[in-house]
């Protein structure tokens, strides 16, 4: 799970800072797919959250998120299980 957050940080980064002038084709190639594979695979995770959150799914909630986990409201801070 903590790695699936990691992901979820980086890929973004790395994909912004990659330099298409310095990667050859296959390069190139490649890691085109490896940013369509991590686009949709953000894009299901965000998916099943909000289908989580609408379900009120609490035991699918709580896998994606680290127990340390901070929320910021309007109205303040709340821990993971308050979240919950």
């Amino acid at each position: 799970m903590q790695r699936t957050l990691l992901c979820l940080i980086l890929i973004p980064f790395l994909c912004a800072c990659s330099s298409p002038a310095v990667e050859s084709s296959t390069n190139h190639q490649s890691s085109q797919n490896y940013t369509d594979n991590a686009e949709q695979t953000l894009l299901d995770i965000s998916k099943n959250k909000w289908k989580w959150m609408s379900e009120k799914n609490v035991s699918e909630l709580g896998k994606l998120f680290d127990a340390k986990a901070k929320f910021v409201h309007m109205s303040g801070t709340w821990n993971q299980p308050e979240e919950l």
